[in-house]
């Protein structure tokens, strides 16, 4: 992973811990039926736009 990606995944697990940590359920679960490796920059991805939709459904309540 190159080095700017692996910031970003360090600057998104600081700003949305709540996001990483469904990412790292996502990610386990993953990994224990399709048998592969789950990689930062997915995990990025996914934290963003979980994130997003945590601070959507916290907004529409």
């Amino acid at each position: 992973m190159e080095e700017k990606d692996e910031e970003l995944f360090e600057q998104i697990s600081t700003l949305y811990p709540e996001a990483m940590n469904i990412v790292f359920k996502i990610k386990e679960y993953m990994q224990e039926v399709h048998h592969k490796p789950v990689p930062k920059d997915e995990l990025t991805y996914l934290a963003v736009h979980i994130n997003r939709q945590l601070k959507y459904s916290e907004l529409n309540k």
